[in-house]
């Protein structure tokens, strides 16, 4: 490329791509490598079944926190809550139902649900389907649930 004398670029920054400058990039990368392994949830991935069962308890306390708005009793009691399965990742499956299907105040339950279930720690994220099968009926109130609307 060059013609005649070869040009030489000066002692101080001769080399420095080639020698320093991989080492430096080892070292970033190195430490990438690093953080991402620190800041991965390793443990999320093996959870216990006692953690597990843990994360269900608190997750059953902060339903007991969700009401229809047109009925003073909470959903866990109401038995609109089907399943939950809480994942080894964190994730939970929350299948839950309405009193009825046409349920007005449904997007607004859907969402407290939702996020007062992921506000539990050990949770990384909600997923909520809405089921109608079994469809939903008053035997599926707990006893106190029953005395609160006046069925016993």
């Amino acid at each position: 490329m060059f013609r005649g004398k070869k040009e030489r670029m000066p002692k101080t920054t001769r080399g420095s791509w080639q020698h320093g400058g991989r080492q430096k990039y080892g070292a970033w990368l190195l430490l990438f490598h690093i953080i991402c392994y620190l800041c991965n949830d390793n443990d999320s991935k093996n959870m216990t079944q006692e953690e597990k069962t843990k994360i269900e308890e608190r997750i059953v306390d902060v339903l007991k926190t969700v009401y229809d708005p047109e009925i003073p009793v909470n959903i866990w009691d109401l038995g609109m809550i089907y399943k939950i399965d809480v994942k080894d990742d964190g994730n939970v499956d929350l299948d839950m139902t309405f009193t009825a299907p046409n349920c007005p105040a449904a997007d607004f339950i859907l969402e407290d649900v939702r996020t007062k279930v992921d506000s539990v720690e050990g949770v990384a994220a909600t997923n909520v389907n809405l089921v109608f099968e079994p469809a939903w009926d008053q035997s599926m109130m707990t006893e106190e649930a029953r005395v609160e609307l006046g069925f016993e």
